[in-house]
């Protein structure tokens, strides 16, 4: 279903209220040659009703069957979490490998590369685990895995994760890479930074900015034409006694994680038009990573086989802190 589809199916349906309406506006602009620029202030994205395409799920048996079936194509993605220090002993363990490797970033990478290796490794202390809840997106449902609940990593969810063959869409996701590997032990791969893509997209309007991602706010206002509202992002991941999100969360995290899946594809589309226009491709690498024990690869390995870390040095078109021109 398009976008446009889905907003006027919801909207005639009676289940999207009138303060919500604003969402609607979206229907003006879909992927493809129908695109076109809309003009006027920015609307604020506001959730659908979450009793029709927003899924709160709480158990491993929701988890799998909601994801069972994706097993290519692309999803939205997001993550929420609180920041947990690691434990004491890991502190210690990393800081002897850091010596003996020289430095900080290869002693973790070799501890958390004997850690894969070991019977031992990575089981999962929830206490500690500070990612409360994953967003997944796929056409018009969203779904809110509560991790906070399940305390348990679900199956399907690990395998889709995991999977070079879908494409995660999201914004910011080198740190949910690290994340999710000291957590979980998962490494997340085929991983999109839309915010690297709309930078591409946008190199000379931020031409004084290195090649970084833009923030989701910004990349919304510039492919979809809404505001996306941050309040939430601060507030407290963990829930309440029993782990349950309050519908105000819930509606900030469905919000995100739609965003992402609707950018991406007008952002595809928009490079392959611009690639066309500079007669020049414009590498998927230079916006998509793996994870390789946390850490950001590039999407395909050298031709030698080893696996290079991702850099934004990668991109020609940005140097010295600055947009350097095509």
């Amino acid at each position: 279903m398009s976008l446009a589809s889905f907003f006027a199916a919801v909207t005639s349906s009676g289940l999207v209220s009138d303060e919500m309406e604003g969402v609607g506006k979206l229907k003006e602009k879909v992927v493809g040659n129908e695109a076109e620029d809309i003009s006027g202030p920015k609307e604020e994205m506001s959730a659908y009703d979450l009793d029709h395409s927003v899924h709160y799920l709480v158990t491993n048996t929701e988890v799998d069957e909601a994801l069972l079936h994706i097993r290519d194509g692309f999803v939205g993605f997001d993550t929420e979490f609180m920041a947990c220090l690691p434990c004491y002993e890991e502190r210690i363990i990393e800081d002897i490998f850091t010596m003996i490797s020289g430095s900080k970033k290869a002693g973790i990478i070799a501890w958390q590369a004997l850690q894969a290796r070991t019977a031992a490794g990575f089981q999962i202390q929830w206490d500690n685990v500070g990612i409360c809840l994953v967003q997944i997106t796929r056409g018009d449902k969203v779904w809110l895995i509560n991790l906070n609940r399940i305390k348990a990593f679900p199956g399907e969810l690990r395998c889709l994760l995991s999977s070079p063959d879908v494409v995660k869409a999201g914004v910011g996701v080198a740190s949910d890479l690290q994340v999710f590997w000291n957590d979980l032990g998962c490494d997340v791969n085929n991983v999109v930074d839309c915010g690297l893509m709309a930078k591409l997209l946008y190199a000379e309007k931020y031409a004084n900015t290195p090649f970084t991602n833009l923030s989701l706010q910004t990349v919304a206002e510039e492919t979809l034409k809404v505001t996306v509202s941050k309040a939430m992002q601060l507030s407290n991941w963990k829930g309440d006694d029993n782990g349950d999100l309050s519908a105000e969360q819930r509606k900030y995290a469905a919000i995100d994680a739609h965003a992402c899946s609707e950018m991406y594809p007008l952002l595809v589309a928009a490079l392959e038009d611009k690639a066309d226009v500079l007669g020049q491709q414009i590498p998927s690498d230079w916006y998509t990573v793996n994870g390789r024990y946390g850490q950001p690869t590039r999407l395909r390995r050298t031709y030698w086989g080893k696996e290079v870390e991702w850099n934004s040095r990668d991109c020609p078109w940005f140097f010295g802190g600055k947009f350097q021109g095509y």
